[in-house]
């Protein structure tokens, strides 16, 4: 579990509580913590008993499904897009959105993005942005123009947690030092690249093909 299905459960128990009807499709058969806490509050889940690598009978299922249900939206998370967006577009479903949890770049497999990247500029695919930072990611990926991604932070139920008293400051600058760790592992990833290109022209000027 991640925190893409703690994102999934927190938006549906807030949905059903406005009074939006709800229900989950899971790839795969397995019970867990969030799939009984979600039972026990009256959502409704289909498991859909994936097979191992693609399975495109997932695509037959949901689609069976969403032409039971009838839903306004389908939102897909993380690899269930491939086969959620399809499906929704042969069921005829009004409004498809993806939530893309992580930077575009490494959210998807090179297939999947391509795939995506369809689903977004001729299907009319809704990417969401869970930031700043995964917007422009989308952006640089996909081409796809800044208004045309919004941006819906991952909010919590703060009724959930614990009220701290007082806060240091590691609490207050946490997230923003986790960003600048990010930049600067991909910084050293992009120059062991730029560096190993060169050192593959140099060694093929060195001895150039007969």
């Amino acid at each position: 579990m991640g925190g893409a299905e703690i994102m999934c459960e927190a938006l549906t128990l807030e949905l059903a509580k406005n009074g939006i009807e709800v229900k989950i499709a899971s790839l795969y058969s397995c019970d867990t913590p969030i799939s009984q806490r979600l039972i026990q509050a009256g959502v409704q889940i289909e498991f859909l008993d994936k097979k191992p690598g693609m399975d495109l009978s997932i695509i037959t299922k949901l689609k069976k499904l969403f032409k039971r249900e009838r839903p306004d939206v389908v939102h897909s998370h993380l690899n269930a897009q491939k086969y959620a967006m399809i499906a929704a577009k042969q069921a005829a479903v009004p409004v498809r959105v993806h939530t893309v949890h992580s930077v575009a770049e490494e959210e998807l497999s090179r297939v999947d993005k391509i795939i995506a990247k369809r689903f977004y500029k001729k299907h009319k695919v809704i990417p969401i942005a869970l930031s700043d930072r995964i917007q422009d990611t989308i952006v640089n990926v996909y081409g796809l123009s800044p208004a045309s991604i919004p941006i819906i932070f991952n909010g919590i139920n703060l009724s959930n947690c614990l009220k701290k008293e007082s806060y240091n400051i590691d609490d207050i600058d946490s997230a923003e030092k986790m960003k600048q760790e990010y930049e600067l592992i991909k910084d050293e990833k992009q120059n062991k690249t730029h560096t190993n290109d060169e050192q593959e022209v140099e060694q093929d000027n060195e001895n150039p093909e007969l």
